[in-house]
Formats: C-alpha cells, sequence, structure tokens
C-alpha cells in the first residue's frame, strides 16, 4: 500500500475519532443538564441568550421614527461613517465603541448607546428568573457577583408588586423591540396577573396588594403590608397592559377575518392542502391568543374594580395601608395612624384612587394635600419656588414613567381650541397644570437640578468630605450593601453617608435633563476619578448596580452595592423608552379611568389620534383627521350621505357638527354616534342642496350616553379629542340616482383614492372591475323576485352581502387593494407630519425630497389645481420609498424593489432622476405650474 494512502487512512480515522470525542462530550453534557440542572447551570447563571451588543435595524428604527431624516439614511450614515458594524450573516448590527467621542452623529450614536444598555435591563427582568417553579416572575433584587460572574437570590422566593408592575410593562417594550415574541410575552403576562388575580382572601385587604408576597404560601411577606402605593402600581402598569393587549386583539381579529376568507376560497377552488393547512394553524395560533387577551384584560378590570380606595380614607386621606393583621399602619413618632397628607410620590395613588369606576374618592382630596413650597437654587444659584424639593429622585421620577404630565405645544391657530382652553393659551403652549394650578413635570425637572446642584455644592464646601459629588450626582433610595438600604435626598439632617449617589436613579432622569445624564454617563465610562483600588465595576452586564461612592465607605457599607434592583431597572426602563417614543405615556394616555381623573382635577385632557408608535417630545396639538369625505365639487351625487371617520378606537363615542359657514357660528350636532365596522357615517335626508361644513371629534365618557340624543355639556367627566379640520361638502339638487350602501361607498372610496396615484393603474383598474360587480349584485338584491330568479345565487343561497361575496370570490385581489391603500395612507400622513418636524443644523436633508417638498409649498402658495398638489404629495412618497430602497441591503427588498435598484444603481440614477425617468412628462407639468406658470 502507498505511503499517501496510509497517511489518508491515518488522518481520516484521527478526524472521525475527534468527532467522536466531541459529540461525546456534547451528550454528556445534555444529560448533566436534564440529569443534574442546578449543578451545570450554577457554573454561568448570567448567561443570557441575547447578546447585548447587537442591535437590529428594527431597534434603530424605531428610537429614530420621527427623525427628519429617516432612520434608514441615518443608518447608511453611520455604516459609512463607520459608527456602526453590519453583520450580513446574522443581519445584526454593532456599535464601534472607539468612534463615541467623534463630533459626527454624537447625539444619535449616543442614543443607539442607551438602546444598547436597555437591552441589558431587559436581559434582566425577562431571562432572570425567581426560581425553576416560577420562572415567570422577576426577584426583588440579586447580588451580581462580579468576580464569579454568578448571581445570589433570595432563599425564599419573594416578589415585590410594584416591581413586577414596572417589570409587566417592560415586556410590552421588548415585544416591541423584537426582543422577545409577542406570544411569550401574552403568555407570561396572562401567568402573572392569574397570579393577582387569583389570591386568597388573606392576601388582600379591601382588594389592596401587599407591597411583597411569598410565592409557596401566595401570602404577604412577614416584614409587608397592604400598601396603597403598590396597589395603585399595579393597576397602571396593568392598565398599560390592557391598553397594549386590547390594540393587538384588534390587529388579530383582522387577520383571522382575511385568513379565514383566504380558507373558505381556497377549499371552493381545490387549492394545495398545505396552503389550507399552514392557514388554520395560524388562524388557531391567534384564536387562542385572542382568547388570552379576554381572559387577561378581564382578570385586570377585576384587580383594579376591586379595590375598595372608599376604605382608605382617614381623616379626609388615604392611608399608608395596613400590616399582615389587617390593622393600619401606625406613624412610630405621632402614634396616629399613617397617611399620605402632604405631596409627594403618593400622588399616583390619588389619581388612580378618583379614577376607580367603583369605588372612587373625592378629587377634593387633591386641593387638600399639603404641598410645601420653598425658594431653592435651581440654576446658577437663582432661587426658585420648588415643591418637594427634599424628596429623592425616585419620588418624582417614578410616577412619571406612567403618567405624561408634560405641557401641550401646537404650531397651528388656535382657533379650534375649545372656548374653555382658549383664554389659557400664550403663545404656543398650552401649560399641563391643575386645579391648584401647578406643573408638575416643570416642578420635578427643577427639583432634579436642585438635586444635582446641592451635592456640587457640598463638594464645593466640603472637597475632602464629598469627593464622590464633585462630578457624581444622583440622590434617591438605593442599596449600599446587601443589607443596608439608604434613603438619600436633599436637605437631610443626618446627611450624607459616604457620599453615595444612584447611578440608575440618574438614567432615570433622561426625560428631564438629558445632556446631564449624557455627561454623567461619559464620566462612569471613562472611569473619571474612579480609585485605583475600587473592586468591582458600576456597569454590569445587567446595567448600573444601585449605588457607589468613591470616598471610603462608612460602616457596613460597600464602595460599590453590588446590588441589583427590580423596581429600578424597571424605572430606568420605562424613563428611556418614553425618551425614546413615549410608548408608555401613550398608552396610559389611551385609559379612560386615567384620564377621567385628570379631567377632574382640573388638567386640560385631549385625546390625541395618534397610533402607538408616533411619539412628538413637545407632545403638540393638531388638528386631527377624524374625518374624510367622499364628496367631490365635480363628482356625482351619489355620495351624498357618505362620510367617514378616522377611527380612534380607544374612544366611545364620536361628535360630528354640520354649519353652513367655516366659522361653526351656527351649526346642527349629530346625536352622538359609535364607529360602525366601515367607519362610514350617514348625513341626515333633510339636508339641502348648497355647500356645508363638517368637523367631529372623539369622547371618552364614564357614563354611557343615551342614545339617540343630542350630545350637551351635561356630561362632565369627559375627555375629548380636538375638534377635527373642517371639511366642505357639496350637496347637489335633484338627485339621479340613490344613495349607496356604507360597502358600495367603501370601494368607491378605494377607487377615488387609486385615481389620484399615477403608477398604480393596474389596481385602479382591478378596482374599478370589482365595483361594477358591486353594482351587479346590488341589482340583483334589489329584484323584487330575486328569490325566485336567483335561488341558487350565493347571494340569496348564503345570504351574503355583496362585499362578502367580492371577498370570497377574489379574496386575494381585494386584500391586495386594501392592504396598498392602507399603506399608501399611512405614508401620507406620516410625510405630512414629518413637515412639522424642526430640522437640526447639522443635517442635510436628501436633496431630492428637498426639492419635491418645496416645488409642494411653490404649488399650495399658488392654490394650484388639488390633484396637481395631490400628485406632488405622491412623488414625496416615491422619493421616499426609493431612497430606502438605496439604503436597504437587496435581499431584505421584493424582487421588483430589487430590480428598481439594480436600476437605480447601474445608472447612476438619484431618487429624483430616477422619478424623471418614470414620469418625465408628469413632473414637468408640476415643474411648469410651479415655476413657470
Amino acid at each position: 500500500m502507498k505511503l499517501h494512502n496510509i497517511l489518508f487512512i491515518i488522518i481520516f480515522f484521527y478526524n472521525l475519532t475527534q468527532g467522536i470525542i466531541v459529540y461525546m462530550k456534547k451528550f454528556v453534557l445534555f444529560l448533566m443538564v436534564i440529569l443534574f440542572p442546578n449543578l451545570v447551570l450554577a457554573q454561568n447563571p448570567t448567561t443570557s441568550e441575547f447578546n447585548t451588543e447587537k442591535i437590529s435595524k428594527e431597534s434603530i428604527r424605531r428610537i429614530f421614527s420621527t427623525h427628519h431624516q429617516g432612520a434608514d439614511f441615518l443608518i447608511q450614515s453611520f455604516l459609512n461613517n463607520n459608527l456602526l458594524n453590519y453583520s450580513p450573516q446574522k443581519d445584526f448590527f454593532y456599535l464601534n465603541k472607539n468612534k463615541f467621542l467623534e463630533p459626527l452623529y454624537q447625539k444619535e450614536y449616543k442614543k443607539i448607546y442607551l438602546l444598547t444598555y436597555m437591552k441589558r435591563i431587559f436581559d434582566y427582568l425577562w431571562n432572570v428568573p425567581i426560581s425553576e417553579e416560577y420562572s415567570y416572575f422577576t426577584p426583588r433584587f440579586i447580588d451580581y457577583k462580579q468576580i464569579e460572574k454568578s448571581i445570589k437570590k433570595e432563599d425564599t422566593p419573594l416578589i415585590s408588586s410594584s416591581a413586577i408592575s414596572f417589570a409587566c410593562t417592560s415586556y410590552l417594550i421588548g415585544a416591541e423591540y423584537g426582543w422577545t415574541s409577542v406570544d411569550q410575552t401574552i403568555t407570561r403576562l396572562k401567568k402573572i396577573c392569574t397570579f393577582f388575580h387569583d389570591l386568597p382572601q388573606e392576601g388582600l385587604h379591601e382588594g389592596f396588594i401587599a407591597s411583597v408576597y411569598n410565592l409557596e404560601t401566595k401570602k404577604p411577606a412577614k416584614s409587608s403590608h397592604f400598601s396603597i402605593l403598590d396597589t395603585a402600581n399595579i393597576v397602571i402598569g396593568f392598565m398599560a397592559v390592557k391598553q397594549y393587549l386590547l390594540d393587538k386583539k384588534r390587529s388579530y381579529n383582522e387577520k383571522v377575518y382575511q385568513y379565514n376568507a383566504l380558507i373558505a376560497t381556497y377549499s371552493q377552488k381545490k387549492f394545495s392542502q398545505k396552503k389550507i393547512r399552514n392557514l388554520t394553524l395560524s388562524v388557531n395560533r391567534l384564536t387562542r391568543l385572542i382568547d388570552m387577551i379576554n381572559e387577561t384584560t378581564e382578570m385586570i378590570n377585576t384587580i383594579y374594580e376591586r379595590v375598595n380606595w372608599q376604605s382608605a380614607i382617614h381623616q379626609s386621606f388615604l392611608i399608608k395601608g395596613w400590616n399582615i393583621k389587617h390593622e393600619p399602619i401606625i406613624n412610630t413618632l405621632t402614634n396616629k395612624v399613617s397617611i399620605y397628607d402632604s405631596f409627594d410620590g403618593s400622588y399616583l395613588a390619588y389619581i388612580t384612587a378618583i379614577g376607580s369606576k367603583t369605588f372612587p374618592i373625592s378629587e377634593k382630596i387633591w386641593e387638600k394635600l399639603q404641598r410645601k413650597t420653598e425658594k431653592l437654587p435651581i440654576k446658577n444659584h437663582q432661587k426658585d419656588t420648588l415643591l418637594g424639593g427634599y424628596l429623592p429622585l425616585s419620588s418624582h421620577t417614578y410616577p412619571l414613567c406612567y403618567i405624561d404630565l408634560r405641557d401641550y405645544t401646537y404650531k397651528d391657530s388656535i382657533e379650534y381650541i375649545p372656548n374653555n382652553i382658549h383664554r389659557k393659551l400664550k403663545y404656543t403652549k398650552l401649560k399641563f397644570t391643575d386645579i391648584l394650578g401647578w406643573q408638575y413635570f416643570e416642578n420635578a425637572s427643577k427639583a432634579i437640578g436642585f438635586n444635582q446642584q446641592y451635592v456640587q455644592k457640598l463638594a464645593n464646601e466640603f472637597p475632602e468630605k464629598y469627593t464622590t459629588y464633585a462630578i457624581y450626582w444622583g440622590l434617591s433610595n438605593s442599596w449600599s450593601s446587601e443589607t443596608i438600604y439608604d434613603t438619600l435626598h436633599p436637605l437631610k439632617k443626618s446627611f450624607p453617608k459616604g457620599s453615595r449617589v444612584s447611578p440608575t436613579a440618574t438614567i432615570s432622569t433622561i426625560i428631564f435633563n438629558e445632556d446631564e445624564v449624557h455627561k454623567q454617563l461619559e464620566r462612569v465610562f471613562n472611569h473619571q476619578h474612579f480609585p485605583e483600588n475600587l473592586p468591582f465595576e458600576v456597569l454590569t452586564d445587567y446595567g448600573f448596580v444601585s449605588s457607589f461612592t468613591l470616598s471610603s465607605p462608612i460602616g457596613e457599607r460597600e464602595s460599590i452595592a453590588q446590588r441589583i434592583d427590580t423596581l429600578e431597572k424597571g424605572a430606568e426602563f420605562l424613563s428611556l423608552e418614553n425618551h425614546f417614543t413615549g410608548f408608555v405615556w401613550k398608552l396610559i394616555s389611551r385609559d379612560k379611568n386615567i384620564n377621567i381623573s385628570l379631567k377632574k382635577l382640573g388638567f386640560p385632557i385631549f385625546l390625541l389620534a395618534k397610533t402607538l408608535n408616533d411619539f412628538d417630545k413637545s407632545r403638540r396639538l393638531q388638528k386631527p383627521n377624524l374625518i374624510s369625505t367622499i364628496l367631490k365639487e365635480e363628482s356625482s351625487n351619489l355620495f351624498k350621505h357618505a362620510i367617514q371617520l378616522e377611527g380612534m378606537e380607544y374612544s366611545d363615542y364620536y361628535e360630528i357638527q354640520i354649519s353652513s359657514t367655516s366659522d361653526f357660528r351656527n351649526f346642527e350636532s349629530y346625536p352622538p354616534l359609535e364607529l360602525n365596522k366601515l367607519g362610514y357615517a350617514f348625513l341626515p335626508d333633510f339636508l339641502k342642496a348648497g355647500s356645508y361644513h363638517l368637523r367631529a371629534r372623539a369622547i371618552q365618557t364614564k357614563e354611557p350616553l343615551q342614545p339617540n340624543t343630542s350630545y350637551t355639556n351635561a356630561y362632565s367627566e369627559d375627555c375629548k379629542s380636538l375638534w377635527s379640520l373642517p371639511i366642505n361638502i357639496k350637496i347637489l339638487a335633484n338627485p339621479s340616482e340613490p344613495s349607496l350602501s356604507p360597502e358600495d361607498v367603501y370601494l368607491k372610496d378605494i377607487v377615488t383614492t387609486l385615481e389620484n396615484i399615477d403608477d398604480k393603474t393596474f389596481l385602479l383598474k382591478k378596482a374599478q372591475r370589482y365595483l361594477t360587480l358591486m353594482e351587479k349584485y346590488n341589482k340583483i338584491l334589489s329584484d323584487p323576485d330575486r328569490e325566485k330568479k336567483y335561488k341558487n345565487h350565493p347571494l340569496i343561497k348564503e345570504n351574503l352581502s355583496p362585499l362578502e361575496l367580492l371577498r370570497k370570490k377574489h379574496p386575494k385581489g381585494l386584500l391586495k387593494l386594501e392592504a396598498y391603500i392602507e399603506t399608501y395612507r399611512k405614508l401620507q400622513n406620516s410625510s405630512n407630519e414629518s413637515l412639522l418636524l424642526e430640522k437640526p443644523s447639522f443635517f442635510q436633508e436628501n436633496s431630492s425630497i428637498v426639492y419635491m417638498k418645496n416645488l409642494l409649498e411653490k404649488l399650495i402658495d399658488l392654490n394650484i389645481e388639488k390633484k396637481f398638489i395631490t400628485r406632488a404629495q405622491h412623488y414625496i412618497l416615491l422619493l421616499k420609498k426609493y431612497s430606502l430602497i438605496l439604503c436597504t441591503p437587496s435581499e431584505k427588498l421584493s424582487l421588483f424593489e430589487r430590480t428598481q435598484k439594480r436600476l437605480m444603481e447601474k445608472n447612476n440614477h438619484d431618487p429624483l432622476s430616477f422619478l424623471r425617468k418614470k414620469f418625465p412628462k408628469r413632473l414637468e407639468a408640476l415643474e411648469q405650474k410651479a415655476f413657470y406658470i
């Protein structure tokens, strides 16, 4: 046998042996995990299934969703400037940390870095269970041993009610970022709600929840009490969960309807059984999720409604709670019942109690709360009136993690603001004040400024004693060791203990002073003034530790407390998300109970007609697009009865006014109207020929309005959106044809929209064909002898409506039309809103889009025909689409989009030149109208 053959055999058997050894090791490890999980997993319990350095494109798009230049343009810029690295195999981005101090895009870069920090917190809240049996609960805290890379939990499985509330809201955010699936999130939330819903009678007091529970016994822990504030935290956290689940339920119901229509069609036409089976599985999955959502929301309602807030009133105020023997908590200094009689973080409990549906307390209590004010230095040693300057940071930030108390701003004219608000307006801001005139968001911002200045003053006066305070700040309740919990705040008599600061509390203030938080973060990352003998890092795999000090610790306190507290992590997480997208604020702003409570307290409440993904840092008041009409001046009178309402699904009723003048000095009101399935309402038949103006607003009310009655101001406990922008319609005399049904109007609306879109003529033809079929079906239904002539027709035999039959016969085509129209309208709305955003000076907008926007503004100024303005708006959307295609990797594009990208790159087209190639004559006509008329 030749030598090379012998060598080949030896190498072959060597590789085979090595492969067998590797697989044997994996098999042995697999058996060890099954037989001795605690022994194996204890070696590295902090290992997460997520890599905190990974950043998905969806996450970046989410935090820059309102950026005037667009998230995809920023991503491309980050890649070009080496701020981000891209892994095409895993479709993830990685942050280049060496570029942290680069001046270019520094603000945006820091925002992405904060996103990676959020991911660390979510890894803790989602992946660190209290025990194997209760894997869906997060512990109260853990001690993170950085040297061993291990974690230590409490021996007894104890949970903090407030911490679980923050964690539940964090799970919603994680699902939106794609860090966990929505299915897993809904499943976990149901289990958590079930625990609190099914608590035994001894585990509750008048519906109030204890601050700490033992999961094994489902009873309050010995050191806990039935807490008013913890109950309020659970209630408002579950309100956010409820609004999120209801939003998901609506989208799931729509999908189930569409999938069932497809299954019925495929079954008749004998399509592939695999398609039918996959659709059936999807329907079953969505139906299961809908059932879980229904059960969870019912449990949330029960948890809130069973709380007897009235039983907690003592001497006209809420008490702090009861001990586990169901006796009121006594203040040891005064030997009296402890009550919340002064302004602090407990105002969240008053808001939830006043908004209760079953046991509301009087809003008059709010005015009786003691509000001790002081003249304190806020900035540059200038004194200002401050409420609660002595409070720790957590007392100011925790309630504002949920409730949006920012001022409103507006850009449009104020003529559409209700008269009772009109007098309060000054310039472009509507102050969000209560009945006493307090702006609590502004006050919290001042208190945080004083918190920072107070420690800096100490450092200036006693530099050797308070070395930490020279550059670090953040006085709040925090752990200083495994056994010591310090309550640090300004103006404390026995202050301070080791000049400690809480980095988690500092992060929670980012919604108030972003720049100062970023400066402190840079100092921590760069270890500024850190002594060399510090044993651990302040930043762990799960975010910042509870507290640290750079001076010698006092007593049993540690220089760096290695404790990770769930409540602190949850507050950080929610504050960061509100800073990015305002998602939590948006959820709570939809809740009727909270809105009505704030309304009772004198706050100016307006329902904002925006989706959960929209966020405006200024909380801008805009004229909502609640109403539109199908009728145009040149149209026939077929549509004179039909108007379309853009639904705000969290509203109860809609009020519509009709006037012959645009100023609505004289008008007639509709009865309160509930939005029907198709979103259409019909004008009364008594309207004569002529020009009319319509406007609408949405209403949330605590008491149901009586049907067939006009809306009056007799209902004081309600919240409304602003009046929509008035829309002019024209009613023609002597109608030649009867009014259309809502289904006809629905399809005609699609046709009308497609007529204004230049490059979708094939869709227009399809929609026109469907409209012809609808007319045919209507003729069949209008035939008096239809039962005899068309007894075997599906309309008669299966008792279908024309639209249901059309959907049954042409499911794919109709779904495609609806999906395109929905996408087009969303893009159009986002385009209109983006025009109002201010442009930072360091950004240059895409020249193609700027050119088209200037052209559009010129057309509007010249009062050119509406069809040319509509065309220019559509071209802006197309330019955005082409820009997005150029920035997106080819593997992520559809076949048609890949072809477009290839054509643009091959011929060196920018978006505008590519648009000119597709529509040369139409674009030239627009330019002539704008510049050469």
